[in-house]
């Protein structure tokens, strides 16, 4: 165990603690040296978060200068999860959020397939439609929401 002190390619200084054999500690501190600093590495990210957000049309969130920083990052995974999640429904994938429940009951009809069959596949339509139509309510608050607490609070 040791102390060192690290030189940042960004141009900080930070002390860090180090465990283990003496090879893995003077790797590590190779690595650390060829890297910029946390705080300069949580910057970046949260700038490249808020020029995807501005690219996007996505309104700017309020809130403290870190909860923003962090909501940021929280908004663009969240909405790529929930548009994730909407694209991977067997009823939209399958393109039946299309067909109107008259036409699903023809086309079935047309196979063959029982009554019984018939109800218990326009039940599961129905299921899948309002988790869709959830996801898209959600994907479209989360496009709107301004409060960088609320990106915090739900994730």
């Amino acid at each position: 165990m040791g102390k060192y002190t690290v030189n940042h390619t960004c141009g900080h200084t930070v002390e860090v603690q180090l465990f283990g054999p003496i090879k893995e500690r003077e790797r590590k501190m190779e690595w650390m040296q060829s890297t910029i600093c946390s705080d300069c590495y949580r910057k970046q990210e949260a700038e490249a978060a808020k020029a995807k957000a501005e690219n996007s049309g996505l309104p700017e969130l309020q809130g403290s200068e870190k909860q923003i920083a962090w909501a940021l990052k929280l908004r663009q995974e969240q909405i790529k999860i929930a548009e994730d999640t909407l694209h991977g429904l067997r009823w939209y994938a399958s393109g039946a959020y299309k067909l109107t429940e008259e036409e699903i009951t023809a086309n079935l009809r047309s196979k063959g397939v029982a009554e019984a069959e018939i109800k218990a596949r326009l039940a599961a339509v129905a299921s899948e439609k309002e988790k869709y139509e959830r996801q898209l309510a959600l994907i479209e608050q989360m496009k709107v929401e301004t409060s960088a607490k609320w990106f915090i609070e739900n994730r």
